[in-house]
């Protein structure tokens, strides 16, 4: 049917289909139930989900994301980090913070990113309990890490093995740590490597995919 499978060992599925949703030069369209691909949707990236009871699937837009949970798709991951989502195993990080506190608090500026709780003035008048947010901040956190998708193939969370088959299948150079100070060792490395994941096209594009850094 013209469909190719991309399995790369030791990476979440999420994963893959954020790498090369982003690397991709094409339109993507992306085909799931799982609400964490909601923080892909762009101009260049659509979302379509299934709905039970109902033949065909339905199209996520920002406004319809807004709509619903009162945040846009920019700000997805700040608010699920907030408020979790039993659905997809997201476990609510602070009692008393639930999606409708969630929104507000993202609105205000609570940003889960941080790696250090920031208090904002606003914060009081948004919940009055919202004092254990810098108390559990470390969940917050947690969670907002486990709900980021990787987009880009040289991310460096990812085994230089996951990076290289994630940048041949989206048509990207070999990752820059390929590049060592033997080079010529560095590049029968690179051909060993794509004999060893039989990835026979790669190895016949290997003068395209080794550059010069």
């Amino acid at each position: 049917m013209g469909f190719r499978n991309v399995l790369v060992p030791g990476v979440e599925a999420d994963d893959v289909i954020g790498v090369l949703s982003q690397a991709l030069p094409q339109h993507v369209v992306i085909y799931s139930g799982d609400r964490d691909f909601f923080q892909l949707i762009s101009d260049k990236v659509d979302v379509w989900r299934p709905k039970t009871g109902e033949k065909r699937p339905t199209l996520v837009t920002d406004k319809a994301v807004h709509r619903e949970f009162k945040v846009g798709v920019r700000q997805w991951i700040k608010y699920r980090a907030l408020c979790g989502d039993a659905s997809d195993k997201i476990p609510n990080a602070c009692k008393g913070v639930g999606p409708k506190t969630a929104a507000l608090l993202v609105k205000i500026g609570v940003d889960a990113s941080a790696v250090e709780f920031r208090s904002l003035p606003l914060m009081v008048k948004v919940h009055p309990r919202v004092i254990p947010l810098q108390q559990h901040w470390r969940n917050i956190h947690e969670n907002y890490e486990l709900c980021k998708i990787v987009c880009d193939a040289s991310d460096k969370r990812l085994p230089i093995e996951a990076r290289t088959v994630l940048s041949i299948a989206a048509g990207c150079p070999i990752p820059e740590a390929w590049y060592k100070d033997d080079r010529r060792r560095s590049y029968y490395a690179m051909l060993k490597f794509l004999a060893d994941y039989e990835l026979g096209d790669a190895y016949e594009r290997r003068e395209t995919l080794w550059r010069i850094p």
